[in-house]
């Protein structure tokens, strides 16, 4: 993939967010997380909620990275040589012949 195009892709992915804003959606969404879990804020459990929520999420994260950088490879590869299939009828049998 054209890496002057990744840019523009990657912001079109998190819908133009900066990182601030991400980090802020990712807080409140852990938050709303840990509250429905039943912890309360500015309790110890509520505390390793919020961490383990944020080690999930950084997770997640990663592997839709990883998973967008091998798609942008496989993008980068040459497209395979196209296949030419040759077919003939030798009775009720059709034999078919492909380079």
């Amino acid at each position: 993939m054209n890496k002057s195009l990744l840019l523009p892709f990657l912001m079109f992915l998190t819908g133009c967010e900066t990182p601030e804003q991400m980090e802020e959606r990712l807080l409140a969404t852990a938050s709303a997380r840990c509250e429905a879990y039943g912890y309360s804020p500015a309790t110890n459990q509520f505390a390793s909620c919020m961490q383990s929520e944020r080690q999930s999420m950084a997770q997640q994260q990663m592997a839709a990275s990883t998973a967008l950088i091998g798609m942008g490879q496989q993008m980068s590869q040459p497209a395979p040589s196209p296949v030419s299939c040759t077919s003939v009828r030798n009775g009720v049998f059709v034999n078919t012949t492909c380079r």
